[in-house]
């Protein structure tokens, strides 16, 4: 079964925003939180955390967790590579996805350890807005929620990586 949904990240990487269906209707929300640390929080439509997510020190690693602590996974970049690579390693059950996208895009495939495609995301909102991007979910190993989460992810290591390059130039 196909799930598509939409979620916003926010400027400065701090806030709450709604996670909404294709039908427009709210069905979470996505926090995020900076300072130190780089973290976020899925929550439920009553704003109850379901599961976590951050960057550990220097690591170079998005650690996952449900909201009882209990750890989901980790989302890391692979550095050797012409496209965006990011290996999703689930802990239960040691599978591993792969989340991929040309060098310029902003739009990931999502695949699982047998090559087929379980998903894509893509950002859909561009210039002086913040991000907004579609997710559609066609993994049945894979809850949406967790696969924001991972993405969210994604989306704060390119962050890191982005700065040590732009810093290590000057």
């Amino acid at each position: 079964m196909e799930h598509v949904v939409y979620f916003r990240e926010k400027f400065f990487s701090r806030g709450i925003t709604e996670i909404l269906d294709k039908d427009n209707h709210k069905i979470g929300y996505l926090e995020l939180k900076s300072g130190f640390r780089t973290r976020a929080s899925i929550l439920d439509e009553n704003q109850r955390e379901m599961m976590r997510g951050e960057l550990k020190g220097f690591t170079s690693k998005w650690l996952m967790e449900d909201y009882q602590g209990q750890e989901l996974g980790y989302v890391k970049q692979n550095y050797w590579s012409w496209n965006k690579k990011y290996h999703y390693n689930k802990a239960q059950d040691d599978q591993a996805y792969l989340f991929q996208a040309p060098v310029f895009s902003e739009a990931y495939q999502i695949q699982d350890g047998d090559g087929q495609v379980v998903g894509e995301v893509k950002r859909v909102s561009f210039f002086f807005s913040a991000p907004a991007y579609e997710l559609t979910n066609r993994s049945l190993e894979l809850s949406t929620e967790e696969l924001i989460l991972a993405i969210t992810g994604v989306n704060a290591l390119n962050r890191m990586y982005n700065a040590a390059v732009t810093s290590s130039s000057h």
